[in-house]
């Protein structure tokens, strides 16, 4: 009798102990099927550098990855609300010291002149 509550305390204390904590990767497995969202596969041969401008890091870093997973928000006229709640939980999660921004893409328009 000793063994099953043995057992029982050692699994109830293996499932309080998980992390619950939100991360981009349950962000993105959670709204991959989400009719808002748009999930690709990128190859990072879109990135267009010149690799004999890389330092040897930049090279390796480039090299150690085969393709790049986008979760892109569908963004029209009915959905405005959704986006704000969207990008505050993007927000949220971002803002833990494990992650670091490596690019910055805008998709604001420049005036002409």
């Amino acid at each position: 009798m000793k063994i099953i509550y043995s057992i029982t305390l050692f699994l109830c204390l293996l499932l309080v102990s998980c992390n619950s904590e939100p991360t981009l990767q349950k962000y993105f497995v959670e709204n991959t099927e989400n009719k808002n969202f748009i999930a690709l596969d990128i190859s990072p041969s879109i990135l267009n550098v010149d690799k004999a401008k890389l330092t040897a890091e930049q090279s390796t870093a480039l090299q150690s990855f085969d393709k790049m997973n986008v979760l892109a928000f569908k963004l029209n006229d009915t959905n405005k609300a959704q986006f704000e709640v969207e990008r505050a939980k993007v927000n949220a999660i971002l803002k833990d010291k494990k992650y670091q921004q490596l690019m910055k893409f805008s998709s604001e328009k420049k005036a002409l002149r």
